[in-house]
């Protein structure tokens, strides 16, 4: 899989004052956890943004019995399409410059300011690789500050919380009634 982020600094009048892209490297420990339990059907043990550790049972819904009946309710087992305003997943900032490590369960130091929705978009699947594009709009409506790191939190259901990546960048002002928009793009 690769990632890579775009993201672009906007004055209060939406004029773009900067743009830095790059490729993403940190896939956490978390990430690669819930792949092994979906690729061996096991459960794991991942660690919450709030730090506490919590057994992933999967399947889920280990009595389907797809393809001869109907599917099951089955729910949104790993979101990442945060709601506006929320600001417990989905793409998240912070003003850390600590190192990543494949154990970070958090953002070294959450920047709280308005966020729009997470989005994800741009779904494409053709003959062997997918796509897709995951993107959300900071405004800052707090204070000065200077962001150095982004993640990703993902809501896996019967679990809570959980960073699966997380980004450190050069830092990028970002002043009061300013807006940041990052976009991230998977490929398969």
């Amino acid at each position: 899989m690769k990632v890579a982020y775009n993201i672009a600094l906007f004055n209060p009048e939406k004029k773009l004052i900067r743009e830095l892209s790059g490729k993403c490297n940190s896939l956490l420990k978390n990430y690669y956890l819930m792949f092994y339990a979906h690729l061996v059907g096991e459960s794991v043990t991942v660690t919450r943004t709030d730090g506490s550790n919590r057994t992933y049972n999967y399947p889920p819904h280990a009595e389907c019995k797809w393809p001869d009946s109907p599917p099951p309710s089955i729910p949104n087992v790993f979101g990442v399409a945060a709601g506006s305003e929320n600001e417990s997943y989905g793409i998240l900032i912070g003003t850390s410059d600590a190192p990543v490590t494949p154990d970070d369960y958090d953002l070294d130091a959450r920047f709280s300011c308005y966020v729009s929705s997470t989005d994800v978009s741009d779904v494409f699947i053709e003959a062997g690789s997918i796509s897709l594009t995951v993107a959300r709009t900071f405004l800052n409506n707090n204070v000065d500050a200077v962001i150095k790191e982004f993640g990703l939190v993902a809501e896996v259901w019967g679990v809570g919380y959980l960073l699966i990546l997380r980004e450190t960048i050069a830092p990028v002002d970002f002043p009061l009634d300013y807006s940041l928009r990052i976009k991230m793009n998977f490929s398969f």
